[in-house]
């Protein structure tokens, strides 16, 4: 899905508590803001399209006020993410001789993003770890010598980006 935000996004965390449609008070933080429109992250379950109401504290420290400014906003949830639904994946990184077209098309059934690396290696994502040891005796029934497998899940960095878009990488 390309991303279709538009104006310039600044990373804030602010407190934040959300109304909307018969749901009750929550409270969340922005993780950006924009001219456009503003992220926030908040254990409540909007429906895409719900209007709300939403209260954003600016501290007192960062406007210089005496106090804290409560900004009252209205607007409707165009998006919503959950990582607590998110399946959880790991990538696998195959060393294997030899294969060809059919291993690669053939190693799909076990998983997703199935490609060769410039190295020769196979890559590709699956749910589980129970899926490797299927994937290695699949492979061995083929006669493919297996030379090494290494799996590593999806680093926090990787769920930020997918969460909040590419443009918002570090550095």
């Amino acid at each position: 899905m390309p991303d279709t935000r538009t104006g310039k996004r600044f990373p804030l965390t602010l407190a934040t508590t959300i109304r909307g449609g018969k749901k009750s008070v929550k409270k969340g933080t922005t993780s950006d803001l924009s001219a456009a429109g503003v992220f926030i992250m908040a254990d409540a379950d909007f429906e895409v399209g719900t209007k709300v109401e939403f209260d954003i504290t600016l501290p007192a420290a960062m406007i210089g006020a005496n106090k804290d400014v409560e900004v009252r906003c209205q607007g409707r949830v165009v998006r919503e993410l959950s990582l607590a639904d998110s399946t959880p994946q790991l990538d696998v990184e195959l060393a294997v001789m030899p294969h060809d077209r059919s291993v690669i098309d053939g190693l799909c059934q076990f998983g997703t993003n199935v490609e060769t690396t410039a190295d020769g290696k196979i890559r590709l994502r699956v749910r589980s770890e129970p899926m490797i040891p299927e994937i290695v005796r699949w492979l061995v029934s083929r006669g493919v010598d297996v030379h090494s497998v290494t799996s590593r899940r999806k680093s926090l960095e990787q769920w930020f980006l997918d969460v909040m878009g590419e443009d918002q990488r570090p550095g």
